[in-house]
């Protein structure tokens, strides 16, 4: 393992991170490293730093940061009926739209329905009219010479 991705696996294992399997190899890189066994001290040191210095935090202090905001949660639940008349108007708004659009889609799928019925009617009478013209006896034209004109 090179220095630097020692060191990252250093800042693991302080981070509480390390995966209880890759310590062993941690400790036996350490033990052949010595600029990561110093990086590996200065960071044990700074963490028993901190540890020493670290104070509990205040009852009264979180009270006060806390009180505040448990008096706006309350004010904040309120019935339908307490809101303000734009979002009032607003939901009514977009019921009345919804049923709209309900509605519409209804008479869109009606007129759908007779456009295929219409559609199948003319495909019938088309086919009819095929039928007849091919059912019909097949005609020969002669010319005849009257007056000097031919008629066809």
């Amino acid at each position: 393992m090179n220095t630097e991705e020692l060191k990252k696996t250093i800042q693991l294992y302080f981070d509480g991170e390390l995966e209880k399997s890759k310590e062993p190899l941690l400790f036996t890189s350490l033990s052949q490293d010595e600029e990561a066994r110093d990086y590996f001290k200065s960071i044990n040191l700074l963490k028993n730093a901190i540890d020493e210095t670290k104070e509990e935090f205040p009852r009264e202090l979180e009270e006060r940061i806390f009180y505040p905001l448990k008096k706006k949660e309350v004010k904040s639940i309120n019935g339908f009926f307490k809101l303000p008349i734009t979002r009032i108007i607003s939901y009514s708004i977009a019921v009345i739209l919804i049923i709209i659009n309900i509605y519409l889609l209804g008479r869109i799928n009606s007129y759908s329905d007779k456009v295929n019925a219409v559609q199948t009617v003319v495909q019938n009478q088309n086919q009819m009219i095929e039928l007849l013209f091919n059912s019909l006896p097949t005609t020969e034209v002669k010319a005849v010479k009257t007056n000097n004109h031919i008629l066809n």
